[in-house]
């Protein structure tokens, strides 16, 4: 369709799908049109050649937008006269030949131009560098025309993809200090060469830099890292011949996004200094020579999308320290063709989220970008093919770690990265077999295990991997049947060949009926679901049984293998499963068995491996081992197993791996255990094994001990732990929290060791520790805290450790010291734990860039705290005498748990320093930390609400400062993520804000010690989870809040020294506190009747003690211990830690009336009760006889009346009594704990009589009233006449005897010799148990 000319147009747009011709004169005419100012003709389909056009310097045409099209020829001359033009984009066409304009004073106002994708040949004229933004890639320009003169104004230079020869256009040396406001520049795809001149460092706006696939050399200019980092996105470097080092210089504020310094020479280390890049996403330096270990400071970059170092020196294990640190973005990992080794550890792959979400929240159009100028790429290799992306999708997920010496078993974790799609692992030394759990990765494409030592069946769990295209398990040692269907039938014979030693193979055999009979009568016994069974639920009776799930046999049919593992039974092993006479596995984990295990199956002589761990519910004893057993595999961990090991178990002369963690075994663990001289796996942790270690002398191939967390003790002779130590393979040992005791000697062949982890923590060794130690080169963990070794440690012991990266000597009696001020460390630490060693001086560790811990508690620390100290991740410097924070603090995002409790520290929080803003603290400062506790020192001012920008805490504990003013809303508004909030103990003030959020998740909350007023905020009713409350001693003035009648998790409620009035009355109906420990209301104006049902839902007190729990203490997740304080037998009793089984009910100081409800006496676990001070009338409960456990009881100061009950003698733990002050009477009680109080506890009831006081007892006091009897004095009861004759005539008769019969005199002499010794004793045992209480 022709164009049509319009003259006097100021604008025309067009956008057309249609196919529109260019007569030879038609553009030149339109563009010709005087009063034409804007003329977009883009996306078109626009062909033909521009031809030069008259008038053009006259031309008032601004914009000119012939993009992505069909043009071809020359660039007409006459666009060039354009003299009023801004923009031109002639990209995306068929244009040729050369730019011929060598000035620029037709163009003076052009500040866009678009030449790219065309065939442009030539040089590129240096007037170009006048415009803001240019862009003439995927052209064949050649060369660049000098000088550049650069302007100031120039945003974007886009070169790439062309054949441009030389040194690239950087500013000549002269212009050093020249600035630029260029922010995107890139030269990539040419044939650049020399070296990278340091002039770029100048462009101090650049922000996307990419000179990659080019002939680039020398080394990288260390400005290059340590100036522009701080503004650079995006820097790719990579496909040049660069060599030398990657300079050590990335800045605090680092602000890359991508780095890619793939395929160069790069020599040397990982610098430690890019950690500060927080917001790195993509890292390649593959295909370079970099010698290092795992750099585990990548840990901490928790923005990770894609992490690439194949083809490099990396060497090692993949072993970190930095605990808790989640990849929730992490997309693709290659560390392919490096020399890593050792274990694939299960926590590998614990921590990447960002591959473990089933259905993925992006789009599958969405690429890996940044900010839409720059598109990440990266090179892998896939389904056996080197593969290049030029856009990373980001649903695209892979894993390589081909071709290393990764050794071991393959992780069961790896099942929970269910967005994977593409897994190597090929070329490696990984043995064991194939996890059951690589089903679950229902999105996989390629799988590639090859060339591995891998044995045992290929899981049926394959089946489901319908998106499977590419599979290659080649040259293992893997056995039995081919899984068949879906995918799987799909591959040739080429994916499973070089399995040779075994009889895998595409063709099936037929099962013995015999076999076939017995499966099914064992599919019939067992109780299944079948909903989420995978193996069992497709057993068919007419299909071969050799074909089922989970089955395996041999040539012959007999049945080798039966792998049930996560089949949920929920029932019984039938015995008749040892009837399996050539069985060689048996699997069985995570099956939710129960009951007893026939033993008879562990007679089975061809049975090899049994695995039955995760039955929780699954017991038994082991048996009596034949010499005859072929057992090489024997896993029971976390079921209940129980009894002991017997001599015979040195029987299993193959035994390889034996592991009863978490079972119930006690006894001493065999010495003939020595002699398996191939074990290599003992895991006996979790158990009550006692005695004395065995030497294992004999087993050279041992290299994993794990005897931790047995109730013991194990004993320790002067050479065991040495002889344990001295074993050349071992690698891992670990006996912590074992009862284990004695000294370790000194031990041979230590510079030679491989131990790698030597846990022998929360024990009790003493004497010093051995120099042997300090001299195990391999050792990366050294765990010896919570024993008793004494003596003095130098550290430059710890010198010859060269791989140590965590030390814990915390909770000893030893003395660290150093000669050196900077505490010579190795220099990868990553956790440093010297809690209570004494030290003085605060270690210099500002060059430690791996440290992730640091526990610095309970020494003598003084002055000032470094501010190096907050690049560490978690920090303790708790319980020191620390004074001041250096400034500048540093804060980066890295932080997780600050603790710095229980120092001097002055002046305001180290939240943000004074002159700081908001914007810069949300995106540099603090927002990964979940624990920050302030508790404890001198702060004053206020609580700044900057701290609400901490999005990720969890734990915040500032109490007993001098903070003051208001509580920031904000700070409430937040409790969606609060677990512990504790503000007690300063000088706060203002109403507390009603703020709490739908989902608050508090558990704890404190706001005691303040000056707080108002109410008790309504919306403190959505934190549901809330265990303790505690806002006492504040001016609060309300009536009881009924919302918390609906917190059933409850566990203590102080609202002591308050404003609170009316009863305690509340409409709500059934609701019962099935928790509660403490309630504590004293001093408030609370009054009205204690009505029977205020304590009839308190069912936390209602439950006898559990003696089990006397150790356990109220805390939240282990990081934050809950504290109250009360007032306990007439003294204020802080109580650091709860113990819960603490319990007290304070209702002191109030006004409350009437008489004291009997289901108070239901309450069998009350430790303390206290209602002094109040005006309850009536008599003391027989009830509260019940109350067994109780040491302490307070009603004085009320108008209470009639008798103590005698019921009250069988409350033996009774240390505190104060019935003092009310309108007792009648004789006190006697036995057991009434002989032991004193007259203050009865003073000022007028009717009490007795020991203690002196006051005896008359008749009508006896009878417990000091009133006349309300009969008439004539009238005398017929039981009291009775009783008076009855006594007076045993009198006369006991008289009689005593005064005339002697054997009768000898017989009442023993018998009160008796007694009163019976008494003495027991009243000593009384007060042993009292002071042990007190002492509690």
């Amino acid at each position: 369709m022709p164009l049509v000319i319009l003259v006097g147009f100021a604008f025309l747009y067009s956008r057309n799908n249609g196919q529109l011709s260019s007569a030879q004169t038609q553009l030149a005419v339109l563009l010709s049109l005087p009063s034409l100012q804007y003329l977009y003709l883009y996306n078109s389909h626009l062909s033909g050649e521009i031809h030069e056009f008259p008038n053009a310097s006259s031309s008032v045409l601004e914009i000119l937008y012939l993009s992505n099209n069909h043009l071809k020829g020359s660039i007409p001359r006459s666009i060039f006269k354009l003299n009023r033009l801004s923009q031109l984009s002639l990209s995306s066409n068929s244009f040729s030949g050369t730019i011929n304009i060598k000035a620029v004073n037709g163009l003076p106002r052009l500040t866009t131009l678009d030449l790219s994708d065309n065939k442009i040949e030539g040089e590129i004229p240096n007037w170009v560098w006048t415009v803001a933004k240019l862009n003439l890639s995927h052209n064949l320009f050649e060369s660049l025309e000098k000088p550049y003169y650069i302007s100031t104004t120039s945003i974007v230079i886009e070169l790439s993809f062309n054949r441009i020869k030389g040194n690239p256009p950087f500013l000549p040396d002269r212009f050093a200090n020249w600035k630029s406001s260029i922010t995107y520049f890139s030269i990539a795809n040419n044939e650049f060469t020399g070296s990278i001149s340091s002039s770029i460092c100048s462009l101090d706006q650049l922000q996307f830099l990419d000179m990659s696939n080019n002939s680039t050399s020398g080394k990288i200019p260390p400005c290059l890292i340590q100036m522009l980092a701080t503004s650079l996105v995006v820097l790719n470097i990579a496909r040049n011949n660069l060599s030398g080092t990657v300079p050590d210089k990335f800045p605090l504020n680092c602000s890359l996004e991508t780095l890619d310094l793939s395929n160069n020479m790069l020599e040397g280390k990982v610098p430690s200094s890019l950690q500060r890049c927080e917001p790195l996403q993509v890292l390649n330096i593959g295909i370079n020579k970099i010698k290092d270990t795992f750099p585990c400071m990548l840990k901490k970059l928790y923005s990770f999308h894609v992490l690439v170092i194949r083809s490099n020196k990396f060497y090692r294990n993949l072993q970190c320290s930095a605990a808790n640190q989640t990849w929730s973005r992490l997309q693709i990992v290659d560390l392919a063709y490096n020399n890593f080794s050792d274990a694939l550890l299960p926590h590998y792959f614990s921590s990447w989220e960002g591959m473990m979400q089933g259905n993925n929240p992006y789009p599958w159009e969405q690429y890996l970008s940044a900010d839409n100028l720059y598109q990440d790429k990266v090179t892998l290799t896939i389904k056996g093919l080197t593969v290049e992306y030029v856009k990373i999708l980001v649903v695209l997920t892979s894993i390589d770690f081909s071709c290393n010496n990764f050794q071991g078993e393959i992780p069961e974790t790896l099942g929970d990265l269910k967005s994977l799609i593409h897994l190597n692992f090929s070329h490696n030394a990984l043995t064991g077999r194939i996890p059951n759990a690589l089903g679950n990765l229902t999105q996989l494409e390629s799988l590639d295990f090859s060339v591995n030592h891998l044995h045992g069946r290929i899981p049926d769990e394959l089946v489901s991997l319908t998106f499977l295209a590419f599979l290659n398990l080649s040259f293992n040692q893997l056995s039995g049947r081919i899984p068949s269907g879906n995918q799987l039938q799909t591959f040739s014979a080429n994916s499973f060949e070089g399995n040779t030693g075994s009889n895998i193979s595409p063709v099936y055999g037929q099962c013995l009926g015999d076999e076939k009979v017995l499966l099914l009568k064992l599919k019939k016994s067992l109780t299944l679901d079948s909903s989420k069974s995978t193996k069992l639920v497709r057993w068919d009776l007419n299909t071969d049984c050799c074909l089922w799930p989970g089955v395996s046999c041999d040539q012959e049919g007999h049945v080798l293998v039966l792998d049930l593992d996560d089949e949920l039974i929920t029932s019984g092993v039938p015995e008749y499963i040892a009837n399996f006479t050539k069985l060689t596995t048996l699997r069985l984990r995570s099956c939710n068995l129960l009951g007893p295990f026939p033993s008879k199956i562990f007679q089975v002589q061809t049975l090899q491996e049994l695995d039955l761990s995760y039955n929780e519910n699954l017991t038994g004893t082991l048996p009596e081992f034949s010499h005859k057993s072929a057992l090489r595999e024997v896993v029971l961990s976390y079921t209940g197993f129980t009894g002991s090991l017997s001599d015979s178990i040195a029987n299993l002369r193959n035994l390889t791996r034996l592991d009863l963690a978490g079972c119930n075994f006690s006894g001493d663990i065999p010495s003939k255990m020595g002699n398996l001289t191939d074990l290599v796996h003992l895991n006996l942790s979790f158990n009550s094994f006692t005695g004395s270690i065995p030497f294992f002398h004999k087993a050279k191939k041992l290299n994993y001990i794990d005897l931790s967390n047995n109730n013991g003790p194990f004993s320790s002779t002067q050479t065991q732990l040495a002889v344990l130590l001295s074993i050349p393979s071992l690698q891992f040992l670990s006996v912590q929290s074992s009862r284990l005791s004695g000294v370790i000697h000194e031990f041979s062949n230590a510079s030679s060791s491989v131990l790698d982890t030597l846990d022998l923590s929360n024990n009790h060794l003493n004497g010093s520790i051995p120099r042997s130690i300090f001299q195990l080169k391999s050792l990366s963990e050294l765990v010896l805290s919570s024993n008793s070794f004494n003596g003095t440690i130098n550290l430059e012991a710890i010198s010859g450790l060269p791989r140590l990266n965590t030390l814990d000597l915390s909770y000893n009696n030893l003395r660290i010291v150093s000669n050196s001020t900077s505490f010579p460390f190795p220099a990868k630490m990553h956790r440093l734990r010297l809690a209570s060693c004494q030290l003085q001086k605060f270690p210099d560790l500002k060059n430690q860039s791996f440290l992730f811990e640091l526990d610095l508690s309970d020494n003598k620390l003084k002055g000032g705290i470094p501010n190096w100290v907050w690049k560490v991740s978690d920090l303790n410097l708790s319980h020191n005498l620390l004074e001041s924070l250096e400034k500048p603090y540093y804060m980066s995002r890295s932080p997780l748990s600050i603790d710095l409790s229980s120092n001097r520290i002055k002046g305001n929080p180290p939240f943000l320093p004074p002159d700081s803003d908001d914007t810069f603290y949300r995106t540099s400062r603090g927002g990964s930390v979940t624990f920050l506790s302030l508790a404890n020192n001198e702060f004053t001012g206020s609580i700044p609400s900057f701290i609400c920008n901490l999005d990720h805490l969890k734990f915040l504990d500032m109490s007993n400062n001098t903070f003051n003013n208001k509580i920031p809303s904000c700070l409430f508004q937040k409790a969606d993520r609060f677990v512990v909030l504790n503000l007690g103990r300063n000088k706060l003030s203002g109403t507390i804000p009603d703020t709490f959020p739908l989902n608050c998740s508090l558990r704890t909350l404190d706001l005691s010690s303040n000056i707080l007023e108002g109410k008790v905020p309504r919306s403190l009713l959505r934190c549901e989870p809330l265990e303790v409350l505690n806002i006492g001693n504040n001016k609060i003035e309300d009536t009881f809040p009924c919302m918390l009648n609906y917190f059933s998790n409850l566990h203590v409620l102080v609202l002591r020294s308050n404003k609170f009035h009316g009863n305690l009355q509340c409409p709500i109906a059934n609701q019962t506190w099935s928790s509660i420990q403490i309630v504590d209301l004293a001093y408030n104006n609370f009054s009205g009747a204690m009505l029977p049902q205020y304590f009839s839902n308190l069912k936390g007190m209602m439950q006898s003690r559990n003696p089990d729990l006397g150790e356990h203490y109220l805390h939240v997740d282990s990081l934050y211990q809950d504290k109250v304080t009360l007032t306990i037998k007439g003294l204020i009793v802080e109580y650091v830690k709860i113990l819960v089984v603490l319990t007290s009910i304070d209702f002191s100081c109030n006004n409350f009336q009437g008489e004291i409800p009997e289901t108070l006496g239901d309450l069998k676990s009350l430790i303390h009760l206290n209602f002094s001070h109040k005006a309850l009338t009536g008599r003391i409960p027989k009830a509260l006889g019940k109350l067994t456990q109780l040491e302490s009881l307070d009603f004085s100061f009320n108008h209470l009346s009639g008798r103590i009950p005698d019921e009250l003698v069988s409350l033996t733990f009774l240390a505190f009594l104060n019935l003092s002050f009310n309108q007792l009477s009648g004789r006190i009680p006697s036995g057991n704990q009434f002989q032991t109080f004193s007259a203050d506890s009865f003073e000022g009831n007028i009717g009490l009589c007795d020991f203690p006081l002196n006051t005896t007892c008359s008749e009508t006091k006896v009878d417990g009233s000091s009133q006349p009897n309300s009969h008439s004095e004539h009238e005398i009861d017929g039981k009291y006449i009775s009783f008076s004759l009855g006594s007076s005539m045993a009198f006369g008769i006991v008289t009689w005897l005593l005064l005339h019969s002697q054997r009768y005199n000898e017989l009442v002499d023993g018998l009160l010799l008796r007694i009163w010794g019976q008494h003495k004793r027991r009243r000593k045992n009384k007060n042993q148990r009292r002071s042990r209480k007190i002492r509690l």
